[in-house]
């Protein structure tokens, strides 16, 4: 777990003319931060859970996870002096949810290592021992997803699965990728009322709102489409979140600038209703087709997204076809390009 990345050194050269001398080495102490886990219900201790350390304003201190023994207890990887340190619990999808060690709940699994308290380890303290953890129990869903064309799970990387959490009022709080099996989960998860979205990221495969309801990127309405809510409590464990994709139509074409090739131009297509539903880049000739595939309906197109106003800045936003649709692009301003689920259009 304390590997050594070998190329941060400058090489040493031997042979020529001799051996090589002088190959000194200033070391520095290391130190660590220790305590134990246990169930905040039970007061047993938790086995196998992971414990990292983060750096306040910074990333991951570098190997620094270790996971607790049979007693709970648990021992961080080396750590440098000097430096401001916010130890914390990785739930995942484990029996426990992420947290910080000043109490701090971690939802999503994502941990803010912006504020709160923080340790120090050096000469003048020493190690950090008794950082003790009373966890919670997690609350985690999980499911697959399936090509339906043929049964096979969607795996990362490509075609790269991906499931997406929304709340019910439409705002999106987690995206987690599949695993090599299709398979994936949300954990640390807060008690609500949810929207899942599961999509793939290349291919001709439809996004599905559960259950069962294409909706790509939930640009549908979930309500009126007859997507089923899910409900979640604190402590609770669902699985069989499953999807089978289907395969739907997928939009293409050229897209030019002064009459050349654009090349790597991204284009972005959406719903009738004007919500975004899938994205498409050209090639280096120009050409473009949409990642994902669309269920039967009507689409714009638009080379604009008011989500990344950065992208294609160097041209005015115009809608299909050829439709100046202003600063931000409103795409609804173009022409619907009708497609029937099955069948691809254009290119």
């Amino acid at each position: 777990n304390n590997q050594c990345d070998f190329s941060l050194g400058d090489p040493i050269e031997l042979g020529n003319p001799g051996d090589a001398t002088g190959i000194d080495f200033s070391l520095s102490s290391t130190f660590t931060i220790s305590g134990t886990l246990t169930d905040a219900v039970t007061g047993e201790p938790v086995v196998n859970q992971r414990v990292c350390v983060g750096i306040l304003n910074g990333g991951l201190a570098p190997n620094s996870c270790r996971d607790s023994d049979a007693s709970g207890f648990y021992e961080t990887g080396p750590l440098v002096a000097g430096t401001d340190y916010i130890p914390f619990v990785l739930g995942r999808d484990t029996a426990y949810r992420s947290e910080t060690f000043d109490g701090r709940d971690c939802p999503w699994n994502w941990c803010d290592l912006n504020t709160g308290a923080t340790l120090e380890v050096g000469d003048a303290v020493g190690d950090q021992t008794g950082i003790d953890f009373q966890l919670d129990a997690n609350t985690v869903i999980s499911g697959q997803m399936l090509d339906d064309n043929g049964g096979s799970p969607i795996p990362l990387p490509a075609p790269g699965g991906r499931a997406y959490l929304f709340t019910t009022d439409g705002t999106q709080v987690t995206t987690v990728n599949t695993d090599d099996a299709g398979n994936w989960f949300i954990g640390s998860m807060l008690p609500g009322d949810y929207y899942l979205v599961s999509t793939v990221r290349s291919g001709p495969l439809v996004d599905e709102v559960w259950d069962n309801i294409p909706c790509p990127r939930l640009s549908c309405d979930p309500a009126a489409s007859g997507a089923t809510v899910i409900t979640v409590a604190n402590g609770d464990r669902i699985d069989g979140f499953n999807a089978n994709l289907e395969s739907g139509s997928r939009i293409g074409g050229n897209i030019t600038v002064d009459g050349a090739p654009a090349q790597f131009r991204n284009l972005f297509v959406y719903a009738e209703n004007g919500a975004y539903a899938a994205v498409a880049q050209a090639d280096d000739t120009g050409f473009w087709q949409t990642r994902a595939g669309l269920p039967a309906g009507n689409y714009f197109v638009a080379s604009r997204w008011d989500g990344a106003p950065d992208i294609n800045a160097d041209t005015f936003p115009v809608a299909w076809d050829n439709k100046p649709c202003g600063e931000p692009c409103d795409p609804t301003f173009g022409d619907l390009i009708a497609v029937d689920g099955a069948n691809d259009v254009g290119g």
